[in-house]
């Protein structure tokens, strides 16, 4: 498969690196990767999070024909999970773009998670979440990454995350916020609800998409079902100083003996033979032929942290045995191999899709992706259909950068054929709505297709006071 030469060009003119200080602290790691089998698992995501926890509104202002509320609360994560975040990512910060006067009797809201550099609110407020407000009546809830903005610790540069592991502690503080958030959502009204996102975006709103208990629409836009092929084979894995990953991984055997027990090596299910995209794969077929926890948070009484020991892998990557003429590979070559091999493992551990939870309505999915994205490679990788069957993928003939830059407009239909395809399933509420025939329900708006909340008592915004007090911790972009 071709890839586009812009996304080649533009990744040559970013001078930014990643992961500078390597893989991360040993010890945290390992209570990552215990923490990863909970949030997978939904049920138990859910018991994680206290049922009336806190969320503060900090400000609140009417700009043009919008309303903009900053708020803010403490991370779950910091909690569950105390050490694992720096302090300042500790705290969540999130901006509401809601109307200044509700049309309908339900309220739509899409939740943007932020890719790769995208700080603070302003590029998806502009880009997104103000067309969806103004065109098609549907408010926007926006939250800052943590490594993001506010939120981003005093010795990163700019978006470079300065460990491997920093890369997974975003993934898990977003699962896990996205859970207060929501259930907040909830009891003022607020539904149905899209998760959404644009590259490193779309992958986080898929993985908070697997944790909520109820139907949610989702739009991952430019991403796939696994960032290992990212760093390892996109355009971004030349931001990768392997040779210092290289040097940590070979001189620490924490690294082959200690995550042997926790990390899932065998890639049946992850990973198809042949070199095909998932459309290509689908005309393919049309053709005749026990480890001890070293956890520092309790899990609920009623569930079990043990989650039973691993098989025993060797992270030596495999490789077929070489002909005889071949060159046997350098002992420089035989390094890279290996950390590349348990960097895709580690990548996969906690990225890939199929380690979670589905959706509970994967029908509610509409994928975007770029056929020549030289970011997010495809080939090989399971296709998000083949895990969450149902599912519809759309897709563009360009590259990645091409597509976030000429298809705007695209994503933002997606978001409201979401939002269609929920209200001819759905009420508000998530209790099933009677069949009816889905060309008659996708031909009505959203705000057609919906039964009045009666809890809501009218048009008119209902902002929910602060709690107590307004908390110190507003976001400084507005």
């Amino acid at each position: 498969m071709s890839v586009s030469r812009l996304d080649q060009f533009y990744r040559s003119l970013v001078l930014s690196k990643f992961f500078p200080k390597g893989w991360g602290s040993k010890e945290k790691l390992i209570k990552l990767l215990e923490l990863r089998k909970v949030v997978s698992n939904r049920a138990k995501c859910q018991a994680l999070i206290d049922d009336d926890y806190q969320i503060n509104i900090n400000s609140m202002q009417e700009v043009g024909s919008c309303h903009l509320v900053n708020g803010s609360f403490t991370s779950p994560l910091a909690k569950i999970a105390p050490g694992l975040l720096p302090p300042q990512a500790e705290t969540a910060h999130f901006q509401f773009v809601l109307p200044n006067n509700w049309t309908s009797p339900d309220r739509p809201l899409c939740i943007h998670m932020a890719g790769t550099g995208d700080h603070y609110f302003w590029r998806r407020r502009l880009l997104i979440a103000k067309p969806l407000l103004k065109q098609h009546g549907i408010a926007s809830l926006i939250i800052e990454n943590p490594f993001y903005g506010s939120r981003r610790p005093s010795q990163q540069s700019r978006s470079s995350l300065n460990h491997v592991y920093d890369l997974f502690l975003m993934g898990a503080g977003l699962i896990l916020e996205s859970v207060p958030i929501i259930r907040w959502c909830k009891t003022h009204n607020y539904g149905p609800f899209c998760f959404h996102g644009i590259s490193m975006g779309g992958h986080m709103a898929s993985l908070a998409a697997t944790v909520q208990n109820f139907p949610v629409a989702l739009v991952p836009c430019l991403s796939w079902t696994t960032a290992s092929g990212v760093f390892t084979e996109g355009v971004m894995s030349d931001s990768i100083n392997w040779e210092s990953l290289d040097k940590l991984f070979s001189s620490d055997e924490f690294f082959k003996k200690e995550l042997n027990k926790f990390i899932n090596n065998d890639p049946h299910g992850l990973y198809r033979n042949e070199v095909n995209s998932s459309r290509h794969l689908k005309e393919e077929r049309t053709k005749p032929k026990e480890s001890k926890s070293l956890l520092n948070f309790k899990l609920p009484s009623k569930l079990s942290s043990n989650q039973g020991k691993l098989n025993d892998v060797n992270f030596t990557a495999t490789e077929s045995k070489p002909d005889a003429s071949e060159k046997k590979p350098t002992d420089k070559e035989s390094k890279r191999r290996e950390t590349l091999h348990f960097m895709r493992c580690i990548m996969d551990e906690f990225t890939h899709l199929k380690n979670y939870d589905m959706p509970v309505d994967t029908e509610l999915v509409i994928v975007v992706v770029a056929d020549k994205d030289a970011y997010v490679p495809r080939q090989k990788i399971v296709g998000v259909d083949e895990i969450w069957p149902g599912c519809e993928i759309r897709y563009v003939n360009t590259g990645h950068v091409s597509a976030y830059i000429r298809y705007q407009g695209l994503f933002r239909m997606a978001i409201v054929d979401a939002f269609k395809k929920y209200n001819a399933k759905y009420y508000t509420d998530g209790t099933r709505r009677p069949k009816i025939p889905v060309t008659h329900a996708l031909s009505q708006t959203p705000l057609e297709q919906t039964r009045p909340n009666k809890n809501v008592k009218g048009p008119e915004i209902d902002i929910p006071p602060s709690v107590d007090e307004l908390s110190k911790h507003s976001s400084p972009n507005t």
